[in-house]
């Protein structure tokens, strides 16, 4: 994983400085401690440093993944060192500061192991301080500083691992939700037509009944179903099927409006949704549906097969189950295959399809 990336042009380093109460006073105070303290030790600081955490198991862990990495880390740590409040000031050295916090959130090192580690390292440096020649009011000096430094340090890596850590969580829930909404399209979707699956045409529908019913308006529901569709598997295969499905859907698509809903609702039969339309209305956009599809032949695996479809209307004002009006709707479409197929029938004159004055009823080409 990579380290999180963060702007650190505009990190504000005024204010870690002034938390850490560093100012330009403090470089030559800087280039003694490097001078006389961190240079001439900087190997016996990491190896002793480095020996000690091998104690703790987190640590000995990370190790243990990768053998390797044991000589990178004591490279790494004498350049930390070796860097220790050189130009503390500088964009660089903030950006090396919070690079540092990144990488250890990238690799999962606790952000405890680190505070600790860092406490560690600062006991070391003091240790040299304290036992060194200088004075006792130069040494409380240099060890303030060294108290300074790490805290400005500290808090640059804890800045960046809680930001890294908070970048990857915001990756995370932004990755789950693009999984879900691909998720949800699925199931929302019948993968072979493309239309709307029989679930998410069912939601649908209940959802334009309870409007229809709310504001006062009507709802127009059509179940249609392909003619001698089980002839074409079974004379052509189930891939001319499948083609025929497909070519279908899409001509009942292009001749609804763009407020109308169509669904597989299982094999070759689709349920198709009008919100605010009347008897007429539904039996208008019903005929161009039935002209769409039977208007040209469907070339699949090589043959041209002819297509038209049955159907059935049923117009609800919203205050039915949709299971009611589904069933209305299925009882119109079996009046129009009785009536020959390739028409369409209204649910009030199902019982009487051959009644051909209804304005509620086509039957053409009989």
């Amino acid at each position: 994983m990579e380290p999180q990336q963060i702007d650190f042009e505009d990190f504000g380093r005024d204010k870690f400085l002034r938390l850490a109460e560093l100012s330009s006073d403090d470089h030559d105070l800087v280039s003694e401690l490097q001078r006389e303290v961190i240079a001439p030790h900087a190997v016996s600081i990491v190896e002793s440093f480095y020996q000690r955490l091998r104690e703790e198991p987190v640590f000995e862990d990370i190790l243990s993944a990768n053998e390797t990495r044991a000589e990178d880390i004591k490279k790494t740590y004498q350049r930390y060192l070796l860097s220790f409040g050189v130009d503390f000031e500088s964009a660089d050295y903030f950006r090396e500061r919070l690079r540092i916090g990144a990488v250890h959130a990238s690799v999962g090192v606790p952000l405890s192991l680190y505070v600790a580690a860092g406490r560690l390292m600062q006991q070391h440096m003091i240790d040299l301080i304290l036992g060194g020649a200088g004075g006792e009011r130069r040494s409380q000096a240099l060890v303030d500083l060294v108290l300074r430094l790490m805290t400005l340090d500290t808090s640059l890596v804890i800045e960046a691992y809680h930001g890294t850590r908070v970048g990857a969580l915001k990756n995370s829930v932004e990755a789950l939700r693009a999984r879900g909404k691909k998720l949800v399209e699925v199931l929302s979707t019948d993968t072979l037509t493309g239309v709307a699956s029989r679930r998410s045409v069912l939601q649908t529908l209940q959802r334009t009944l309870d409007h229809s019913r709310d504001r006062g308006q009507r709802t127009g529901v059509i179940l249609l179903d392909l003619d001698h569709f089980k002839h074409v598997n079974d004379l052509h295969g189930h891939g001319a099927g499948d083609k025929v499905l497909q070519v279908a859907a899409a001509r009942i698509r292009s001749a609804l409006r763009p407020m109308d809903t169509v669904g597989r609702y299982g094999g070759e039969e689709f349920l198709i949704i009008l919100p605010t339309a009347e008897a007429d209305a539904s039996l208008r956009i019903a005929e161009r549906v039935r002209l769409s599809l039977s208007a040209d032949l469907v070339q699949a695996n090589r043959v041209a097969v002819n297509v038209t479809a049955s159907q059935g209307i049923a117009v609800s004002d919203g205050s039915e189950d949709p299971r009611v009006v589904i069933e209305r709707a299925d009882a119109a479409l079996y009046a129009a295959k009785r009536a020959g197929r390739n028409c369409v029938v209204g649910a009030d004159t199902s019982d009487s399809p051959g009644n051909s004055s209804d304005p509620t009823l086509h039957d053409p080409g009989r």
